[in-house]
């Protein structure tokens, strides 16, 4: 089977879980790949996961997992180490992740600050 980009995959194979295995990195993200599993339950592609070995595998959904209406509360205390650095980043990621365009997640990278 012909490695797709990852963009390319997540159009074809709309709102699943999928298993891919990496055939080609950009800047440290996956970028093209080949599907392994696509299915809308997440623990039949989990398991998938154990058959396959000593691959580079990527495993999301190609969908959205909460609508852009959904609040998220998260408390993390404040930690006075290097660690708090994980929790900013934490926070950066998941606003990005779930809702890129979104100011509403920027509200709580103020608040943690």
């Amino acid at each position: 089977m012909k490695p797709l980009t990852i963009k390319t995959i997540e159009r074809e194979l709309p709102n699943q879980w999928l298993l891919i295995e990496v055939t080609e990195t950009k800047e440290g993200e996956p970028f093209k790949g080949i599907v392994i599993n696509a299915n809308t339950d997440r623990q039949k592609v989990i398991e998938a996961i154990g058959l396959h070995k000593g691959k580079r595998l990527y495993l999301f959904f190609s969908g959205r997992l909460a609508s852009p209406d959904t609040t998220f509360a998260m408390y993390c205390r404040r930690p006075r180490n290097s660690r708090s650095r994980f929790a900013r980043e934490f926070l950066k990621s998941l606003s990005s992740s779930l809702y890129p365009h979104s100011s509403k997640m920027k509200d709580v990278h103020s608040i943690y600050r």
